[in-house]
């Protein structure tokens, strides 16, 4: 015979698993990762509400997570899960006409673009939805405002930003907030050029930073933190975002373990 505490111990955990699905399925929150192939969608599929990986020759990431239209259009059968589409690398004169083209060429096949560039908001807005790259550094309600009137519809925040700043974020632009993975540390992510001068390269052109700033002690990050994506969920965010390419493992991992976080709160 099984003990009362005990039963009552499982009984509770049985509730909670429940509760977790139900959260999941009513999507109150989202949980977004890093993918670069179909095989990683199966491994995430019952994890995460949507995923997101860079366009090739377009992107922040380096050239071994990018993916091409091809492979875009086997993740779009792989799964209905939302998909969202990096072309955030910072781009010349020469290059935009070329990265409107791919915008445009894929637009079928993603539910969303995240881009850095203000001046491409616009033109790719008209195409489908337009979420704004870490690397544009939103840190307030006022910029926020502004980006919503050129056509921006989710921004996502560096982890430095406070839950009352992102509160204030989210009542003009959906937020999506980075939670979990190997974070910069710079205090505006995405406005830091310490790599491209100290090392000579640059995650803004070619998808490489060597993080200069995590050899230096006393630096600290914020995120992958119980309290921290505790705040975040409370703060209005609508999507927490895993980092982490390369390592499906562990970015699962990461995810059940936020989706964990959510149902106990």
């Amino acid at each position: 015979m099984i003990p009362p505490i005990f039963m009552g111990y499982k009984y509770c955990i049985i509730v909670k698993y429940y509760y977790y699905l139900s959260m999941r399925e009513n999507k109150s929150l989202e949980i977004v990762s890093p993918i670069c192939s179909v095989e990683d969608i199966k491994v995430l599929e019952n994890y995460s509400d949507g995923f997101y990986f860079g366009m090739a020759g377009f992107s922040h990431s380096s050239k071994s997570f990018e993916i091409d239209k091809r492979e875009i259009e086997g993740l779009r059968k792989a799964t209905s899960k939302k998909l969202y589409c990096a072309f955030n690398r910072m781009p010349y004169t020469a290059d935009e006409e070329l990265l409107l083209k791919n915008i445009a060429s894929v637009s079928e096949l993603v539910d969303a673009v995240i881009i850095q560039d203000a001046g491409l908001i616009n033109s790719a807005a008209r195409l489908l939805p337009v979420h704004l790259s870490v690397g544009v550094s939103v840190i307030s309600y006022q910029e926020a405002v502004f980006y919503k009137n050129i056509g921006a519809s989710r921004v996502i925040v560096p982890p430095s930003v406070m839950p009352d700043e992102i509160a204030a974020i989210s009542s003009v632009l959906d937020v999506e907030v980075f939670v979990s993975g190997n974070l910069c540390r710079a205090l505006q992510m995405g406005k830091c050029w310490w790599d491209s001068y100290e090392r000579k390269s640059s995650a803004k052109r070619f998808g490489v930073c060597s993080k200069p700033c995590k050899h230096i002690t006393g630096l600290t990050v914020m995120g992958d933190d119980l309290e921290f994506i505790k705040a975040m969920i409370s703060s209005g965010a609508k999507s927490l975002k895993v980092a982490g390419r390369g390592d499906i493992k562990e970015v699962a991992e990461n995810c059940k373990r936020i989706g964990g976080i959510i149902a106990w709160n």
